[in-house]
């Protein structure tokens, strides 16, 4: 019995911890595994098992790592797919087409768009220096996938800059929070769907808030 209540006090704790802040999280979450009710219920995960496949791993965490909470064995094999919305400045994911989660973004600018269309991340680079027409750099980048290959675009966290969900800032890369970019990073496989739509606001928006 102590063994059991140590063991759902662990997996309640990790989820806690490893889960970011900007997921869209609804309260009710009756088994704790870091996913709500209704996310379970569009899933087909059970909202009363924190381990649907039994794999003593969380559902919730499963899912945040582009990971099956249905096969185990540390599966892949679910559809990962993600969104930019230009109007809004916010990045959404999903899985098998029910939406996990939303971040603020900051595209590129007014006349080095983000252009809009359907694109497939070509590769992942872990760190990569950005260098500007100015002659600066953004050294140490981190979490780079590449989705976009004729301008070199990346879906990529930036640190050099908190415009995000208010402002495009970049020459055409889709910027994300670092902390947001190391979650897509795990999240994504090379071959997994970006869509980018919408129209680049060529004036501050009011900060947008994401569901958490």
């Amino acid at each position: 019995m102590i063994k059991k209540f140590a063991l759902t006090t662990y997996l309640m704790f990790t989820v806690i911890f490893l889960l970011p802040a900007s997921a869209t999280w609804a309260a009710t979450d009756s088994d704790r595994d870091g996913l709500s009710d209704e996310i379970e219920a569009q899933l087909g995960t059970d909202p009363s098992n924190p381990d649907t496949d039994g794999d003593k791993y969380p559902d919730g965490i499963e899912i945040k790592n582009g990971f099956s909470p249905f096969e185990g064995n540390r599966s892949r094999d679910i559809k990962r797919t993600t969104e930019v919305n230009l109007s809004a400045q916010k990045f959404y994911y999903s899985v098998n087409g029910v939406r996990i989660g939303e971040m603020l973004t900051s595209t590129g600018r007014p006349g080095v768009n983000t252009p809009v269309g359907e694109y497939k991340i070509l590769k992942k680079i872990p760190v990569k220096t950005y260098y500007t027409i100015t002659g600066g750099s953004y050294p140490n980048t981190k979490w780079n996938m590449l989705f976009e290959a004729k301008r070199g675009l990346y879906l990529h966290g930036a640190y050099w800059h908190n415009d995000f969900g208010i402002r495009p800032r970049s020459g055409g890369c889709v910027n994300l929070k670092t902390a947001d970019a190391a979650v897509m990073y795990k999240f994504l496989d090379v071959g997994d769907k970006i869509k980018v739509y919408g129209k680049t606001p060529t004036k501050p928006i009011k900060l947008a808030k994401v569901k958490k």
